[in-house]
């Protein structure tokens, strides 16, 4: 069978088909301007349009395409139904919910064990105090750079607070339950606090 080959513009006409003398049954046809081509092969065709909703392939087949109701993106937000999967690490500047649900989170009870003078950091958790040589200072972060709800636990594990007491302080105008500090003098003494976010700490 005879082809045609064609080099630089073609201005396609209003119908494509066979020549008079060819077997009945249209090669390519319809209007391609206002239909949709159902009948071209190896186009790519898109299902299950919706706004915002993002494009995946279907099968590895090259020309087969959905729109996932499940993913959206609006430009702005994405917005995933279902459970999300990373085989490196997923990293945020801040994460929205409780986190209850959270595993395998290195740092989330993060310890700092210290033997001198120590400012602690939003990062931290656990402040393990050795007290066995010296007087130790801790002075807690401005409440301003804390959540509001965020813990810190201070913990004498040398045992010797009873000589070497142990101060907790706050910075600047913070206050601990309405003091600028507190300290611990009996062996092996802790102390919880909690903070609203703006000037205080709380002993739990």
């Amino acid at each position: 069978m005879a082809k045609n080959s064609h080099t630089g513009s073609v201005i396609a006409p209003l119908y494509f088909g066979p020549g008079l003398d060819q077997a009945p049954g249209n090669i390519l046809s319809g209007n391609l301007s206002t239909s949709d081509g159902a009948d071209v092969i190896n186009v790519p065709r898109v299902s299950n349009a919706g706004d915002n909703r993002i494009v995946t392939n279907v099968d590895n087949d090259s020309n087969t395409f959905t729109c996932e109701s499940n993913l959206t993106f609006d430009g702005t937000a994405l917005d995933v139904t279902g459970e999300i999967s990373a085989s490196i690490g997923v990293s945020s500047s801040f994460f929205i919910g409780d986190g209850s649900r959270l595993t395998n989170v290195a740092g989330a009870h993060k310890r700092t064990s210290v033997n001198s003078d120590y400012s602690v950091t939003t990062a931290d958790y656990y402040i393990g105090v050795d007290s066995t040589s010296n007087i130790v200072k801790v002075t807690l972060p401005v409440a301003t750079s804390m959540l509001d709800g965020q813990t810190i636990v201070v913990k004498d594990e040398g045992g010797s607070a009873n000589t070497n007491n142990i101060t907790i302080s706050g910075s600047a105008a913070d206050t601990i339950d309405g003091q600028n500090q507190v300290v611990l003098e009996s062996p092996h003494a802790s102390i919880q606090l909690y903070c609203n976010g703006v000037t205080k700490y709380f002993i739990v």
